[in-house]
């Protein structure tokens, strides 16, 4: 269900051009319980995202006047939305670029609306993890902090902003300092798939990650490959280690 009785039904914004696929999503969702709003393209979309309170973005590529990866670029400089691309451009190159501009998933054309629904729940159960958690704070000890209670993150007491998927990845880690974990355990874990999924979903969260935490993106302190395993946070700087 998308929404517990004590709870608002999520808003979910479709950016998508063609009407007829537009209709049928929105005709879908509305089944399941979800607020609605649609937009024939990026520039509307991002119109309706700047005023409406929206919790989840489904954002195909291929649209005029603002295509997705223009949309995903200039929304990642304001907010930190859930981003699910839906499209046909399947090329390996075309995904990664989506993620690495800050959409958090992406699902293939043709797709089932029953797979869409399960996606969408999935991912914002996931963005709603700290609901009914203890409050706590953790703090590595090169100046990484986490605040669940806000979901911010400092580094050395000056704020980052973090997209809900890569506060969630970061603490993740952060909760297993200097332990490697793999590729397969974050996908499950953190992204709660069942099934192998394409590694570039992992390989985009890291790479903005860096780009955000890292005085040094090309040479990481915090969030370091293992090589043939995955990813783990290290908690000491490697020039204290042997």
């Amino acid at each position: 269900m998308p929404s517990t009785s004590n709870e608002e039904p999520k808003t979910i914004l479709i950016a998508e051009d063609e009407e007829i696929l537009r209709d049928l999503l929105r005709k879908s969702l509305d089944r399941s319980g979800f607020n609605v709003i649609s937009a024939e393209n990026g520039l509307r979309a991002l119109e309706a995202l700047q005023n409406n309170p929206v919790d989840l973005v489904l954002l195909d590529i291929m649209m005029p006047e603002m295509d997705g990866f223009e949309f995903c670029e200039e929304v990642r400089q304001t907010s930190d939305v859930p981003i699910i691309i839906l499209t046909a451009l399947n090329r390996p190159d075309d995904v990664v670029r989506g993620l690495q501009l800050g959409a958090d998933e992406y699902i293939t054309k043709p797709f089932s609306f029953n797979e869409l629904n399960v996606r969408i729940e999935s991912m914002l159960r996931r963005i709603s993890w700290t609901k009914g958690i203890s409050t706590f704070s953790l703090t590595s000890t090169e100046g990484v902090t986490l605040d669940d209670e806000t979901g911010r993150v400092t580094l050395n007491e000056r704020e980052v902003q973090l997209t809900p998927m890569e506060y969630k990845f970061l603490r993740y880690l952060m909760l297993r300092p200097d332990q490697p974990v793999s590729n397969e355990t974050l996908l499950r874990d953190v992204w709660q798939y069942e099934e192998n999924a394409n590694a570039s979903i992992i390989q985009s969260i890291v790479r903005r990650l860096r780009m955000k935490i890292e005085e040094s993106p090309s040479k990481p302190q915090y969030v370091v490959s293992v090589w043939g395993i995955g990813y783990k946070f290290q908690s000491q700087a490697p020039a204290e280690q042997e």
